[in-house]
């Protein structure tokens, strides 16, 4: 029989490490440290030397256990003068294969010496689930620099649950508290709103306007939006007697030249108005007069 129930009651002794291990992996990934004890913690005690605290860790769901109080030394290979070292330190998980008895510890694998840029060793992480013999899970690594340990870097992320795993849900759009979720309908509301957006927009580009704002920097701009606008217009077929006005936002005191006239601004605005593409052009400019024919 291939299904089982693993959580009851059936007479007799049936839960096994694997199925416990598999629930394990299934809420914690591949490798986590859990929020307990000192969350074991990594510390360089001498130049030969690290330890690691009190915790728990997870690796494909089989669980590694430092107690309360307690913690372990690994010694490190002594650096080279001169040259760098990256180390890993692993967990290594082993099985007998006739016994099937399992267990783990603390392995250093010692990367190759450089004169720079030093490189992590290969370590040998497979995956216990499929009933492999050993497997190596990295757990930190060690960065040597000479003859001296220059830093241990943790090679396992501390996973916990978050407040919101266990608040209720916002039903609303007004909380401001990034603890708790929103509720569903929340989102099913905030979908809404983005398509009544999207819908406005699109009516607004498709409905010609009579007036459009430009933000102007320099001369070269002022022709380009004058007759991309006018182009506009006419393309969404405006009537040729029909009066548009445009409204170019200019930098006070700066000078512009219109189709090669020149417009000295003072007060940084200018309005153009304008009836057909095959006709003359003709504009008012605040601070200075011009005719564009």
């Amino acid at each position: 029989m291939a299904i089982e129930l693993v959580t009851g009651y059936q007479g007799k002794d049936h839960v096994t490490a694997e199925q416990w291990a598999d629930f394990n992996r299934g809420i914690f990934g591949d490798a986590a440290i859990l929020p307990v004890g000192n969350r074991m913690e990594t510390a360089i005690q001498t130049a030969n030397q690290i330890s690691v605290k009190d915790g728990v860790a997870v690796f494909d769901g089989r669980q590694v256990y430092i107690g309360y109080g307690e913690s372990e030394n690994i010694a490190i290979t002594s650096g080279t003068q001169g040259m760098q070292r990256r180390d890993i330190v692993v967990v290594e998980y082993t099985r007998e294969e006739e016994t099937g008895i399992e267990g783990v510890r603390f392995k250093v694998i010692n990367g190759t010496p450089a004169a720079s840029n030093a490189k992590d060793p290969a370590v040998q992480d497979m995956d216990i689930r499929t009933g492999v013999f050993v497997s190596q899970k990295p757990f930190c690594r060690v960065r040597l620099n000479g003859t001296a340990i220059e830093g241990v870097d943790s090679l396992v992320q501390v996973k916990e649950f978050k407040d919101h795993a266990f608040a209720d849900p916002v039903n609303d759009l007004t909380g401001t508290d990034p603890r708790f979720p929103l509720a569903a309908p929340q989102g099913k509301a905030l979908d809404q709103k983005i398509a009544q957006l999207n819908s406005a927009l699109e009516d607004k580009q498709d409905t010609p306007q009579k007036m459009r704002y430009y933000w102007i920097t320099d001369e070269t701009e002022v022709d380009s939006a004058i007759k991309s606008t006018a182009e506009y217009y006419f393309k969404n077929n405006m009537e040729n007697d029909t009066c548009f006005n445009i409204y170019l936002s200019l930098k006070k005191g700066n000078t512009y030249r219109i189709d090669g006239l020149k417009v000295d601004n003072t007060y940084g605005y200018m309005q153009i108005s304008s009836y057909s593409l095959s006709k003359p052009y003709y504009g008012t400019a605040s601070g200075g007069a011009w005719t564009w024919l």
